[in-house]
């Protein structure tokens, strides 16, 4: 049997599960350990994108796509 994440976050008297009570260990360290590697906020980056996306420039399907790919990449997927 797998090990499960259990999460406390109100009195054990209420009997109510919490639905991160049913998410497997495993998969949230390897979860957290992602996030761990992210990289850190590049300020800058973020002011050119939001001058972009003001500007209209930055939403095109093509880029969405291509934003989507590269994430999903990153994370295994």
């Amino acid at each position: 049997m797998k090990p499960r994440l259990a999460i406390e976050d109100g009195p054990a008297t209420t009997g109510v599960r919490h639905p991160a009570d049913t998410i497997e260990a495993p998969l949230v360290r390897r979860l957290v350990e992602l996030v761990k590697q992210l990289p850190d906020i590049r300020a800058g980056k973020v002011r050119q994108m939001r001058r972009l996306i003001a500007l209209g420039r930055l939403d095109t399907p093509e880029r969405i796509n291509a934003t989507v790919r590269r994430i999903a990449e990153e994370l295994g997927l």
